[in-house]
């Protein structure tokens, strides 16, 4: 079948994607890079919990809508990468606002960064039901333990480089370019 005759190439793919994808989490921490990196662009405690509070919203309310777009779509694919764009393009853009206003503008750098966090949210809660509808479609159930817990634990291992990383970027090349670098 095509599901048998893709499995290999899917799983790889997949995997790679997951390891990739934890391991850039991890350079960007929700617990330490990014509080301290808003907190250096002039954010209030209230303002950090907003900031949590609307990603999270972002996340999980577009999943309403995202389901009913993925459920009238035979293809789920295009979604996942029209939508897998507007998830990951804006760490990049943070990462270029952050070194061009991070010193000279931080209110506009703080701004641009609720802007596309809120935007990467909102395309994570998009494409959620529509990429697990794809995985479901090409991965075998008895090979989903694997496809995840291979990309997930791998990624988390490679995740303790990635704090590494972040920690000599911040160290070695200062505010703000080593917050950049850690987005970019």
């Amino acid at each position: 079948t095509y599901v048998q005759a893709n499995l290999r190439w899917n799983m790889g793919a997949g995997i790679i994607d997951a390891i990739f994808f934890s391991l850039g989490a991890q350079v960007i921490s929700n617990e330490t890079v990014i509080p301290l990196l808003l907190t250096r662009l002039g954010a209030s405690s209230v303002i950090l919990g907003l900031i949590t509070a609307l990603g999270n919203l972002g996340i999980l309310l577009p999943q309403l809508f995202g389901a009913g777009i993925s459920q009238e779509r035979r293809y789920k694919k295009p979604i996942t990468m029209l939508f897998g764009l507007g998830e990951r393009l804006p760490f990049l853009l943070i990462g270029i606002a952050v070194w061009i206003w991070g010193s000279g503008a931080p209110r506009l750098a703080l701004a641009a960064y609720v802007v596309l966090r809120v935007l990467s949210s909102v395309s994570v809660g998009t494409i959620i039901p529509a990429w697990y509808t794809l995985i479901g479609k090409v991965i075998p159930t008895r090979r989903r333990g694997l496809f995840f817990g291979l990309g997930r634990g791998s990624g988390a291992l490679l995740g303790v480089g990635g704090a590494l990383l972040a920690g000599y970027l911040l160290d070695s090349q200062g505010y703000p370019r080593g917050f950049a670098l850690c987005f970019m």
